[in-house]
């Protein structure tokens, strides 16, 4: 058997992972506790009906070689000399991949039927194959000459077959004594005239079938108390059957040791951040922290904490870490294109960046923050948005990698007190005199972006008037006056909408106001942003597809990760869990040292 899907094969923890050759995935399991239901459990059988050993799933299925096949045999004219005209398969969990399989007929006075069921209703589907001689057989085809084949129909579970002969081979039996029928997978069967005589080596010739959990779709399951798909995984609907949901296993954070890392460590890192090489190939970003700095272990715990609670595509992915050296280490996945503020401070590069990239770029920012702030189980403050904390990645997408300065909040805690943090020309004013942390922080420096991103100029300049100096307040000020186009990049003027622009603009005045209730919701602006990107779509004539389904993951849940608390009921638990996470890094970085 080969399964369709092309998940991670990984066993529940603590159970076995093979079955002779064969691999074990959860929900398949060899013990009670190890597999999900009875219709997936695996078992061993020394002394199969061939003699050889045997690995079956739930009573019947025989992995890897599940092969179902009718045939009809004749000697000569006086009569039948053996047949299994009738085959079945059956099994409510697993389905016929309808994409990966073909339904065979091999004879040259042969037709066949596949008999099923499909919405409760009986249908059959067939072909017939005949010759005359062996002249007029085609090798390698199934055209119905000596063979015939069919797709198979979408979703079936069980199944018929029926071999059938038109004369009893009378005619052909000297070179073609039998008719044969079976469902192999698609590509694997490749006919031969010599298989009229013989068809011994169909038994090769396995069917491909795929597994899904229950009858229900992804977004019902989720509803269920039996859900399976939770933690580090994610749901999908089967693309090719429609029958229940199947799960994949995410890449977690992996703990690296010092000597794995003293590999891949290249020479001239730039301070503490250093490009390294995976005996894989898999290029990645080292971080290491200067422990001898209080602060820095701090940084490097919460950072640490902060992004094994999070997966979201803007934000840059923790590969692993290392606590075993006298510098803990971070490992990135490596993101191509370098920093944001790179590209709108280097004008041959800017210039190059359509208004559409423009609006994709805060999009995905404005798209991160809001999950950050209210899709996780504890709100995620950034409290250091910048551009120059914002990674573009091959297609220029936006990614986020520093969370050192982050702070996890409780649901109900809308206020923190805190030493003020982040960069000056991005820092909130409002923080900067009440030390009082709150989302709106984030929400400020999103503003700050977006003004840097339009303009082109940076948030923070003394080679400016002094009048001009603080990116944000001359922004504002000069939307106040309708001037604001006198201040865009030139090539985003040439080539964006104005009222775009100005949309985008008066979108990002709002976040600047210095009253933090005043400004709106990471989640009003994401809204807001992707409307625009859409409509910008539309104006260049791009098909509505491309675009439904990004808008559909920027709003649904199914992108989230990891539910902290896993299931609490208080504000408590948490906190419980924050800090046990705490004190177990410290301990490790005792040990390490």
């Amino acid at each position: 058997m080969a399964t369709a899907t092309a998940a991670p094969k990984v066993a529940k923890p603590n159970c076995r992972d093979r079955c002779g050759d064969v691999e074990i995935p959860y929900p398949f399991g060899i013990t009670e506790d190890c597999y999900l239901n009875d219709y997936f459990s695996v078992t061993r059988n020394e002394s199969g009906s061939s003699g050889q050993p045997q690995t079956l799933i739930g009573k019947n299925l025989d992995v890897p070689n599940i092969f179902v096949h009718a045939h009809q045999c004749f000697p000569n004219s006086s009569g039948i000399l053996g047949h299994a005209d009738i085959a079945f398969l059956r099994s409510p969990t697993i389905t016929i991949s309808h994409t990966q399989n073909k339904f065979v007929v091999v004879g040259c006075d042969t037709y066949a039927f596949l008999n099923a069921f499909q919405n409760n209703e009986p249908f059959s589907i067939g072909c017939t194959s005949t010759c005359q001689s062996m002249r007029n057989v085609i090798n390698g085809s199934c055209s119905g000459i000596g063979c015939c084949q069919l797709e198979i129909p979408k979703g079936l579970k069980n199944f018929t077959l029926e071999a059938r002969s038109y004369y009893n081979h009378t005619t052909v039996q000297s070179f073609n004594p039998c008719s044969y029928a079976f469902v192999a997978k698609q590509g694997q069967f490749n006919f031969s005239s010599n298989y009229l005589e013989s068809l011994q080596n169909v038994s090769t010739n396995p069917m491909v079938l795929d597994w899904a959990i229950g009858h229900e779709t992804c977004e019902d399951a989720q509803r269920e108390s039996d859900y399976i798909c939770r933690g580090n995984s994610a749901c999908y609907d089967p693309d090719n059957n429609g029958y229940g949901y199947t799960g994949t296993c995410m890449e977690t954070t992996r703990i690296f040791s010092a000597e794995e890392l003293e590999k891949v460590l290249c020479q001239g890192g730039y301070r503490t951040v250093y490009k390294g090489v995976l005996p894989d190939n898999k290029v990645v970003v080292i971080k290491k922290s200067k422990i001898c700095d209080q602060s820095q272990i701090k940084q490097f715990i919460n950072e640490l904490i902060v992004l094994t609670q999070i997966s979201h595509r803007n934000v840059v992915k923790l590969l692993g870490y290392c606590l075993e050296t006298k510098f803990p280490l971070l490992v990135y996945e490596f993101i191509t294109n370098g920093t944001l503020f790179y590209y709108i401070h280097n004008k041959s590069l800017s210039s190059s960046f359509s208004w559409e990239t423009h609006l994709k770029i805060a999009s995905e920012i404005a798209g991160e923050l809001a999950f950050l702030h209210s899709a996780t189980s504890m709100p995620i403050i950034h409290r250091d948005v910048k551009t120059a904390n914002i990674l573009l990645d091959e297609n220029y997408s936006a990614k986020m990698p520093d969370f050192g300065a982050s702070r996890l909040v409780l649901l109900d805690h809308t206020h923190i007190a805190t030493l003020v943090q982040g960069t000056f020309g991005y820092l909130d004013p409002e923080h900067f005199h009440t030390s009082q942390l709150t989302e709106k922080g984030d929400i400020y420096s999103f503003g700050v972006v977006v003004a840097e991103l339009l303009t082109g100029k940076k948030a923070l300049s003394f080679d400016r008037p002094e009048s001009d100096r603080n990116l944000a307040m001359y922004f504002s000020s000069v939307i106040k006056e309708d001037c604001i186009i006198e201040i865009i990049d030139d090539h985003i003027v040439s080539e964006g909408s104005i009222e775009e622009v100005k949309e985008v603009a008066n979108l990002a005045k709002r976040c600047l106001r210095l009253k933090g209730e005043e400004r709106p919701t990471m989640k009003e602006l994401a809204m807001e942003h992707e409307g625009l990107r859409i409509t910008e779509k539309h104006r260049w004539g791009k098909p509505e597809y491309l675009y439904i389904e990004e808008t559909e993951q920027l709003l649904s849940a199914d992108i989230f990760s990891l539910d902290v608390g896993n299931g609490y009921s208080s504000s408590t638990r948490p906190t419980s869990k924050y800090e046990s996470m705490k004190d177990q890094v410290l301990q490790a970085l005792d040990d390490g040292r």
